[in-house]
């Protein structure tokens, strides 16, 4: 099942460079999983596409990794996303759906 994961990137620091990267990731009791990356346009926005069974769970833990010119500048805590299946009632196919990571300023 996939979903997309949106938020936005609020740059407070003059030394951060305008090409910056976010991460998406679930948290694990081992290991935790890469879910997926994107650039941020002009505004901060920020889209990712991201699969549970990459996850390997329903109920991922996620949290997001920023990045500028390579170096780590921001890990957010995990957030637990629930209420991503949803089953279309008509037609019994699970659609896509969407999580709001919200604002993060760096």
């Amino acid at each position: 099942m996939l979903f997309n994961v949106y938020g936005k990137v609020e740059i407070n620091d003059a030394n951060i460079s305008a090409a910056v990267s976010v991460q998406l990731w679930d948290k694990d009791l081992l290991a935790d999983d890469f879910l997926g990356e994107s650039v941020i346009d002009e505004d901060g926005k920020f889209t990712i596409l991201a699969s549970l069974a990459d996850a390997g769970e329903s109920t991922p833990e996620l949290y997001v990794k920023i990045f500028s010119a390579g170096k780590l500048k921001f890990t957010s805590q995990a957030v637990k996303v629930s209420g991503l299946l949803k089953r279309n009632k008509a037609t019994g196919f699970i659609e896509q759906s969407s999580y709001d990571l919200g604002i993060f300023s760096i």
